[in-house]
C-alpha cells in the first residue's frame, strides 16, 4: 500500500517567466515540497507543458496562455506580453488561491518572483501570506539602487565602495545607468 503524502501547508509558487528565473524558483519550490508543504507552481502555458508532476505535492498550473497570445511576439512586443501577462495573471492567479480556499489544502502563502509585485497584491487582497523570491545575486541587486537614483534624477547618497572577494574595478555603480 502506498503511503499517503501528508501536507503541512500549502504555498503557490509564481515565477517570473524569463531565462534566469523560473529554475531557480522551481528548485525552492521542490526544496519546500521535499518538506512537506503542498506546491503549486503558476506559470504561462508554454512552461506549465515542460514541467512534471513529481509528487502528489507538487503541480503546475498555467495562469497564462502566452502560446495563443503569441508571447513576446504577439501585440505590443515584450511590454505588450508584460501587460497580458498581469492582467491574465491577477484574474487566473485569484481564481486558484480561492478555488482552494474550502479545501483540505487552502492555500497560506503566495512567493512571488520579486519582478512581479503585481502578485503580491493578489495575496494582499486575500489575506494570505506573501515573500518576494529574489533569483538573482545581492550583488546584482546592489546595483539597481544606483540606476533608480539615476532614473530618478536624485544623487546616490553615499559613495562608491568595494564589495569584499570582488575587484576593486568591479562597476558596482555603473555611470551609464
Amino acid at each position: 500500500m502506498e503511503k499517503e503524502s501528508v501536507c503541512k501547508a500549502h504555498v503557490i509558487v509564481v515565477p517570473y517567466h524569463g531565462q534566469g528565473h523560473i529554475n531557480p524558483m522551481v528548485q525552492f519550490a521542490k526544496r519546500l515540497a521535499s518538506k512537506g508543504i503542498k506546491i503549486t507552481i503558476a506559470t504561462t502555458a508554454s512552461t506549465a507543458k515542460t514541467m512534471e508532476r513529481t509528487s502528489d505535492l507538487f503541480s503546475v498550473v498555467s495562469m497564462y496562455d502566452d502560446i495563443t497570445e503569441g508571447g513576446v511576439a504577439g501585440p505590443g512586443g515584450f511590454k505588450g506580453f508584460l501587460d497580458r501577462f498581469e492582467a491574465s495573471g491577477l484574474k487566473k492567479l485569484t481564481e486558484i488561491v480561492v478555488k482552494y480556499e474550502n479545501t483540505d489544502h487552502p492555500i497560506k502563502c503566495l512567493v512571488h518572483d520579486a519582478d512581479m509585485m503585481w502578485a503580491s497584491s493578489v495575496a494582499t487582497e486575500l489575506g494570505i501570506a506573501r515573500a518576494a523570491f529574489f533569483t538573482q545575486s545581492c550583488a546584482a541587486i546592489g546595483t539597481y539602487y544606483p540606476m533608480h537614483c539615476d532614473l530618478s534624477g536624485t544623487e546616490v547618497p553615499l559613495p562608491a565602495f568595494a564589495i569584499p572577494g570582488l575587484p576593486e574595478d568591479s562597476p558596482l555603480v555603473i555611470t551609464w545607468f
